[in-house]
């Protein structure tokens, strides 16, 4: 028989041709080793330091939490840190930087329905600097209206419109992950976050995304 778009040819007596073969690899077998890449062992380990960080992880209203690290707890995952305990109905992500593979990472969040809108502002270096990245916020303008705001910006900020809660998340750090001493607050307080999301929305883009 044969696969003609493959051009492979099977032979009908195969298995006759197999008795007669010798196979001196028998002591030879298939291996396979599972390697965790250092992309998703450093994301791992960000996560549950910063759930080992606090005594208790569920957000209460009116409460901030302050949070010193040394580079073992990147930006995003306060982020998915806030994904974790509630659907997310808007988000605004503002930061000087960010890293392609944080960027996919909030988009497998979006088709999963845990963050139903979000809009970047990132600095005005951004488009030629991390094209790469650039490229990748304005597919996501295309397929799910994500805006993107280049501006004279440096500012890390994250604010969040949640289903149980409001919060923002002010730190020093970019969204991409660095080994270095960085500060972050959360303060759940919908006043604060829609202060800033006001703030974010009267920025005007240095051109259209």
């Amino acid at each position: 028989m044969k696969f003609e778009k493959l051009n492979f040819t099977f032979d009908d007596d195969i298995e006759d041709k197999l008795d007669d073969f010798e196979d001196d690899t028998n002591s030879k077998k298939a291996q396979c080793k599972r390697v965790l890449s250092s992309h998703e062992c450093r994301k791992y380990t960000s996560e549950e330091s910063l759930l080992n960080a606090f005594e208790d992880w569920k957000l209460k209203q009116g409460y901030s939490y302050h949070v010193i690290t040394w580079g073992d707890i990147d930006s995003l995952s306060y982020l998915l840190f806030i994904a974790k305990q509630q659907v997310i109905n808007h988000a605004v992500i503002s930061t000087w930087a960010m890293g392609w593979k944080d960027i996919e990472q909030v988009e497998e969040l979006i088709k999963k329905g845990i963050i139903e809108h979000v809009d970047f502002y990132v600095g005005e270096i951004f488009k030629n600097r991390y094209s790469k990245e650039f490229d990748i916020l304005k597919r996501l303008k295309r397929e799910y209206g994500c805006n993107t705001v280049l501006f004279r910006n440096h500012s890390k900020i994250m604010a969040i419109k949640g289903e149980e809660y409001d919060c923002l998340i002010e730190s020093s750090a970019n969204v991409n992950r660095n080994p270095r001493c960085e500060n972050t607050v959360i303060t759940v307080n919908s006043d604060l976050v829609d202060w800033y999301m006001e703030f974010f929305k009267g920025i005007k883009s240095f051109e259209e995304v």
